[in-house]
Parts: C-alpha cells; structure tokens; sequence
C-alpha cells in the first residue's frame, strides 16, 4: 500500500510538472516561426519543413546524421556512364494520403509540377529537363549536363512527391493542407494557432508517435520555459543562455550540432595587393576567430574548418590551418609591403550583430599594421557591389540548398561563377576548374573524394577565404524524447520521423 500511495504521489507530481496530463504518442515543440504555407514545391524557408520532411516522400534519403542517401520511395536506380541520365524503380502498394496509388506518373507530376512553378530548379535540379515514365513503377530522369549532387537533390523537399489527385483542388490548396504518402498528414491548422500532424493508418512502417503539435513563440526565454513548465516536450531555436539553464535542469537535455551555413571572410584576388596568395596567408593569421566567435554575446558558433563546413561527410581529411599569430602576420607584411590606401570591408546589413563583427576584424588587421575603412551595404546595394567586386574584404555568409561537398568546393572557388551567384572573392584557378569538372563527371565516390582532396591542397595554400565559423543550432529536449538523429542539413528544423516518447516508469510491483 504503501508503495502504491508513493506511485500515485509521483504521477500527480510528473501530472503538475507536465501541466497537466499529456496524450500518449503525442510530442509537442515550441519553435520560433510558423511556416508562410506547406507547399514543398514553393515553401522552401526551414521553418516550412519540420512539416514537409515527415507529410511526404522523395525517391531517396538521407541517412540519420550522414549527408550520404539511400532508398525512400525508390528500391533501385542506375545512372548512365555519362551520368545524364537517372532510371528508378518505385515501391508498389504505396498510397497518398487521398487513396491515390504512389507510381511512376505520380512522380513525373510532381517534378513537372516544381519545374512549371519555377522556384526550384536553379537552385536544385539546374540541368534537369526532362521526366520519363518508362512503366507503371520505373521513370528516367534527363539532364542537360551532368550535375554532380543530383541524387542528394532528390532527397530535398522541393523533390518532395505529391499526389496527382490535387489538380481537384483549388489553387494554392498545399499551403495549407498536405497530399503525400509520408508517415503524417496535416491534421488542423489555424492561422496563428498551432499545427497538429497525424499519423496515417495503414501503412507499412509504425509511426513512432501518433501525434505532433507545434506550438509558435518567437522569445527564446519564453520557449525555455514552456520546456521547463512542462508543457512542450522539445524547443526549438534556443541561444547560449537558455542552454546554460537548461544544463542544470536534471529533466531536461540539450543537443547541439554545427549547421551548415559558412561564415567567411572573403578576400578580393582581383585587387592587384591581395592577388598575392602570401598576403592573404598573412591576413588568415591576423584574424583572432576564436575572438571573432566570442565578439557577440550569447552566441552559439564553432570554428569553420574550411571550405566544406562540419557536418559534411565529404571523406576529406584535415590541412593545416594558418593559425592566429598576429606577430607572424605583421612580420609577414613588413617583408612584403603594405598598400598605401585603405582597405574597404564591405559586410552586409542583415544581421544586428554584422557590425560587431566587422569592427572585431578591423581591430585585427589595424594590430598588424592595415588601415580599413568599413561600407554597410543595404539589401538593394548588395549584389550590385558584389557583381562588380568593389570591396577588397567581404564579410558575409552562406550555405548552399543541397548538402553535398561539390556545391561548397564550386562556389567558393569555380572561376565560372564570380560576386553575388558565387566566388565573392574572385578566385581563379585553372587546375581547381579542371578538378571540379572531373568530379562532376565521376561516378566513383572514391575518386571525387580523392579530387576534393587535390582541390583542398590548391586553394588552402592559395586562402582566398578565411572560412569564419558555423553557428550551432541548439534544441531543449524533455529526457523522455528518444531518437533525436538530427541530420546537419536540417538547419533547426525537428527530425520528427525517427523521434519517439518514452514511457512513464512503470509502478514498483507489491511483492518488492
């Protein structure tokens, strides 16, 4: 009895701690934007797919925590020896959340659909032209020219398929509601109210929660305490300080992981003073990153170790960096020689925090001997400054759609591409071209890995860029929350798929 009277003593206080009982099978988050609509053909921004991901299916995956695919909705594929053309074969006895059987046709309408909407394809599917159904569960993908990270394209959420059956409904019906075959299903959403996804019955892999909530708050703190109240099981988007609170909350875990947006100083080559790869290597030493990091309050980031961000599972191995050392850097540039005017440091105004960091660097380079003079640029300024490379220093950030090695290594460093599109430091290297065109022709991973690392060798000693940091995305959890395999690519958004809640302990039996 008197066990039984502690039992019941713990539920009521894990009741009071909850805020109230919470449903079975049910995890709620708190996250920090309501998504503008659904639609994975046209809602691209992050905060869109913590939903997206979980409603629908792609023909490929990505493995949990890896930026490596596998299957999804396809059980095979081949690729041509030119790497133009892509054949899958379908899972049969699959369905749409309106009955509709998942099939060849299926897919072609949905890539036609993304292509004619004409959000997508430069950004995900750039030489894709053409979708063949070759029967009722086998289709065949045309490129123009081979693009080296289409089969993880295919694993993005605009290649996400949707059911035919929606030419029935109203125009802009996927915003707000959804059609796939995916585990979920949109259940209700209110503008402004919360989010409810449902499991789907009848499929073929046991969904491992029946019910997800998101719940909308755009005040860190004020997602901390629903956490700590109990009343959400996850929280999304939390900053330094509320991860130092939630450390000390014997409830509670914190995960953090690196994400992928790079942030970089880049260093003019067209400028005839930094076109000297030694005065760049000179300039890496100057800058304090650690410093850098630490220069905004409350920020969560950790060094960026080169062109291809942690997180990325590109096979490469480490170089050696050129590490702090202002009396190295000034001893560098007495026997070189400094430019007589000032250098412009030209970063955007899209971050509060921009300004800080920009004055932290101009701090750095005036302790080894540089004059620099700061330029703001507003959004319409931007890109016309960055096209015509009018800046000697650009400090800014990026982070490619696909997370694939190849995207990274192009667009810091191929010549074709120069300013606002990509290379902001106008870089040219004719043996860095003629590698990157070599691994977009291979279809060995071994070899594009081995020509990465040949990439790497050049453009680390050549240091155009001085790759800055990464911030780290950070979640609060409820110790009761398993499965949290969050995939680097994710960029903040909840792995709800692989996501599960533990149960209560049971009761301690009478007879112990």
């Amino acid at each position: 009895m008197k066990k039984a009277l502690v039992w019941t003593a713990f539920l009521a206080l894990a009741s009071l701690m909850a805020g109230g009982p919470v449903q079975a099978g049910t995890i709620t988050a708190a996250l920090p934007a309501e998504p503008a609509g659904l639609d994975p053909h046209q809602d691209l921004d992050p905060a869109a797919w913590t939903f997206i991901y979980p409603c629908y299916q792609r023909l490929v995956e990505f493995k949990d925590e890896f930026t490596q695919v596998e299957p999804s909705l396809a059980m095979t594929w081949r690729i041509s020896d030119d790497r133009r053309f892509y054949t899958f074969v379908i899972k049969q006895g699959l369905t749409f959340s309106d009955g509709r059987r998942v099939d060849a046709r299926a897919v072609q309408f949905s890539f036609y659909r993304a292509l004619r909407l004409g959000q997508v394809q430069q950004d995900y599917f750039p030489t894709l032209i053409d979708v063949r159904v070759m029967g009722p569960y086998t289709v065949r993908f045309t490129l123009t020219r081979p693009f080296a990270p289409f089969i993880r394209s295919l694993a993005s959420g605009p290649a996400s398929i949707v059911s035919p059956g929606l030419v029935k409904h109203r125009p802009g019906y996927l915003k707000r509601q959804t059609l796939g075959s995916g585990l979920y299903a949109l259940k209700t959403w209110d503008p402004g109210g919360p989010i409810v996804l449902q499991a789907r019955a009848h499929l073929d892999k046991e969904p491992k929660i029946s019910r997800f909530i998101a719940i909308y708050e755009k005040k860190a703190y004020k997602r901390l305490e629903l956490i700590r109240q109990g009343k959400v099981q996850a929280a999304a988007g939390l900053g330094q300080a509320q991860a130092e609170a939630l450390e000390t909350d014997p409830r509670l875990s914190l995960y953090s992981v690196p994400g992928l947006k790079g942030h970089f100083l880049a260093l003019n080559c067209r400028r005839p003073w930094l076109a000297k790869p030694e005065v760049r290597r000179a300039l890496a030493q100057a800058v304090n990153r650690e410093g850098l990091i630490a220069s905004v309050p409350g920020r969560a980031a950790v060094k960026m170790p080169g062109p291809i961000p942690l997180g990325i599972s590109s096979g490469t191995q480490d170089r050696k960096r050129y590490a702090y050392d202002t009396l190295a850097a000034r001893q560098s540039l007495d026997r070189i020689g400094r430019p007589k005017q000032s250098l412009v440091l030209a970063f955007p105004a899209d971050r509060a925090w921009r300004s800080l960091e920009a004055a932290f660097i101009k701090r750095n380079l005036q302790a080894v001997g540089l004059e620099v003079s700061l330029a703001e640029l507003g959004e319409a300024d931007l890109g016309p400054v960055l096209d015509r490379g009018g800046f000697d220093l650009f400090l800014g950030s990026w982070r490619p759609v696909i997370s694939d090695p190849y995207l990274f290594l192009s667009h810091w460093y191929a010549s074709r591409t120069e300013g606002s599109t990509g290379n902001p430091a106008f870089y040219s290297n004719p043996d860095v071209d003629r590698l990157l065109g070599e691994a977009t022709l291979s279809d060995r991973r071994k070899t594009r890995l081995a020509l990465y690392d040949r990439i790497l060798e050049t453009v680390y000693d050549d240091s155009p860029y001085i790759f800055l940091y990464q911030e780290v995305s950070m979640f609060g959890l409820s110790r009761r929350v398993e499965g949290f395999a969050y995939h680097p690519r994710q960029a903040g958004f909840l792995p709800l798929s692989s996501m599960s809640l533990s149960p209560l302990p049971f009761p301690p039996s009478a007879g112990q």
